[in-house]
């Protein structure tokens, strides 16, 4: 995912919005009544055409309000993120559940937003909320990154093969009879602990990584904890500004250990 990319976009904003008019359309809240309302029409008009007409208006009624009640704002958010930052598409568990409690915080954060007063404060607000997508943008393609590492069954069986491997071949050139044996299992050894560095390097980058999600994941919750304090005094104080500036020093952090995993992948 590139850093830079736009939220929302306009395929992202259009599948957001088609799965709230989704949830609505089959919410509970305006299912029940419609079909109630038909059940209660056919019994006391005695025909089907004019029940089903009757309740399916009902249910469309309760469904456009339900669509358009007063958190409408955040729900399109939090729906929007969920369709770029899709939890479901990590399929290791331990992961996917950082990526929900990433998501949760954003949506808190938009939920703030959307009570604000129009004014400095609520474009300070917004303004730290993008900066958030772009850390999450980071966040989530480091999620994507474990997961694939967490997955790869051959790269878990060569770390384990590996170290055994290494051992073996080390017995051999301590035992080995002559020189040219004792040079081929060298040149075998060599090889060996190349392979080793690298898979140990990635092995420390990835483990490196579950813990900046972890340190991101506390970052998050404390942007919240402090944008739950902000005012507009904040503006002119600059503690809303550092809070920003601590926000972009994380993404940059993200982006470098990105940078070295993709160089420890390629390698």
């Amino acid at each position: 995912m590139n850093v830079n990319e736009t939220l929302p976009s306009a395929s992202v904003r259009r599948r957001a919005l088609g799965r709230l008019i989704m949830n609505a359309l089959f919410n509970w809240r305006s299912l029940v009544p419609g079909l109630l309302l038909v059940v209660i029409l056919e019994v006391a008009l005695k025909n089907w055409r004019y029940a089903f007409l009757g309740g399916g208006a009902l249910w469309l009624v309760i469904a456009f309000a339900l669509l358009l009640n007063a958190g409408r704002g955040a729900q399109v958010v939090a729906a929007m993120l969920r369709v770029r930052f899709d939890p479901e598409a990590i399929q290791h568990g331990e992961t996917r559940r950082l990526v929900r409690r990433a998501l949760e915080y954003r949506s808190k954060i938009e939920e703030l937003i959307q009570r604000a007063k129009p004014g400095p404060l609520k474009d300070t607000m917004q303004q730290t909320a993008n900066e958030i997508d772009d850390w999450l943008t980071n966040f989530y393609s480091m999620a994507q990154r474990l997961d694939t590492f967490y997955r790869d069954r051959t790269i878990r069986h060569d770390i384990q093969q590996v170290q055994l491997d290494l051992a073996t071949v080390k017995r051999r050139v301590e035992n080995a009879e002559d020189e040219n044996e004792r040079a081929a299992q060298s040149e075998w050894l060599e090889a060996k602990q190349k392979q080793w560095d690298a898979l140990k390097t990635l092995q420390d980058t990835m483990t490196r990584a579950r813990q900046y999600m972890d340190t991101t994941l506390t970052a998050l919750s404390t942007a919240y904890s402090q944008l739950l304090l902000v005012d507009v005094k904040d503006i002119d104080s600059g503690r809303a500004q550092r809070l920003r500036d601590d926000i972009k020093e994380d993404i940059n952090r993200l982006q470098d250990l990105l940078n070295a995993i993709d160089e420890v992948y390629h390698q």
